[in-house]
């Protein structure tokens, strides 16, 4: 709904974003290192935050700390080739690293951090504590992009044992929930990584989720869900996944149950 009816360039990322660690992880050999390097590269021109998934590509070859290090220098070198060449010939200049905070410098309503920022700083201005908000409101946003970094360092140390994919997009969705804005569609960069590397459970719940994140905002900007009833379809999504996985976690253990007692007893 939003990725192609709101025309957002953010189904373009993701897209090539996938399409890049799914090269990387078939054959993880240097040829396609390269390639999905170039890819994910292309993903990250198109809107930076794919160039997390560059952290990650040296993840997926096989072997100790020295294969993967030599990956890294290999993928560094072919990621500033490639910004290089396109931004090139593109024509459109560096321009564009001018506005990469353009965003942070308006408010939204879907940030956890940003709202509970002008919350406190609201309640502490009243309270005579503050001259203003502003500077509570800074204090948090700066806060979140530390805690946001801390964790993708954290995901990234523990990408072995979890998964890079997995790892990946625990990443994006902790990016998105610290940042100071905040879009539905926003949510895409990690559901999509999750959704692939998810079991039939995961799954489930992150197709209620995504209904919710359609009725939260339509691609022209306008909202189904007044405040203050924001939280309902949220609530409403997540009591529907929490029966659904519910109902197939009885279905698993009554299949185990028979195949257990079909080994035991024999048909």
């Amino acid at each position: 709904i939003h990725g192609i009816g709101g025309a957002h360039n953010d189904a373009l990322m993701v897209g090539l974003l996938v399409a890049g660690l799914a090269v990387a992880g078939r054959d993880p050999t240097a040829r396609r290192v390269v390639l999905a390097t170039v890819i994910v590269s292309t993903a990250a021109l198109v809107k930076v935050p794919a160039a997390a998934g560059l952290a990650f590509l040296p993840l997926t070859v096989l072997g100790g700390w020295r294969p993967r290090l030599r990956a890294a220098a290999l993928v560094g070198a072919t990621a500033a080739v490639t910004t290089v060449v396109l931004t090139a010939a593109s024509g459109l200049g560096w321009g564009w690293l001018h506005t990469l905070d353009v965003g942070s410098s308006r408010l939204s309503v879907f940030s956890p951090v940003t709202g509970a920022g002008v919350l406190v700083g609201n309640l502490l201005t009243r309270a005579g504590l503050v001259d203003s908000p502003g500077p509570v409101l800074r204090l948090f946003l700066t806060a979140g992009m530390v805690l946001a970094g801390g964790t993708a360092v954290v995901l990234l140390l523990r990408a072995r044992k979890i998964g890079p994919l997995r790892a990946l997009g625990l990443t994006l969705i902790a990016v998105v929930a610290l940042a100071p804005v905040v879009q539905p569609w926003y949510l895409l960069w990690g559901l999509v990584l999750l959704a692939a590397v998810g079991g039939e459970q995961v799954v489930i719940a992150l197709g209620a989720l995504s209904v919710a994140l359609c009725l939260a905002v339509l691609p022209n900007g306008r909202s189904l869900v007044r405040p203050p009833l924001y939280g309902l379809p949220v609530l409403a999504a997540t009591s529907l996944a929490t029966l659904e996985v519910r109902r197939s976690a009885r279905r698993v253990l009554e299949r185990d149950r028979v195949e257990l007692m079909t080994t035991v007893v024999g048909p």
